[in-house]
């Protein structure tokens, strides 16, 4: 269940990484209570709006980039 919240929060993430706003690691790397909701309700929301209005092109750029974080949190 957190992963497929932490792919929406990702898919989400791209479009606000020009605006100043969270990068897609930083919407990976968002945390989750034992009840599912977010500790930061407002990185959350930012990370949502991020992948509205998004064409199919900008989703799979936001996952490739989202592989990436995953590989820096590994180093």
């Amino acid at each position: 269940m957190k992963k497929v919240l932490l792919a929406v929060a990702v898919v989400a993430a791209f479009g606000m990484t020009s605006c100043g706003g969270p990068d897609v690691c930083d919407c990976m790397n968002l945390e989750y209570d034992e009840e599912g909701k977010a500790k930061d309700a407002d990185l959350e929301k930012k990370c949502e709006e991020m992948g509205k209005d998004k064409s199919e092109e900008e989703l799979e750029e936001m996952m490739e980039e989202a592989k990436k974080c995953d590989k820096k949190d590994e180093e």
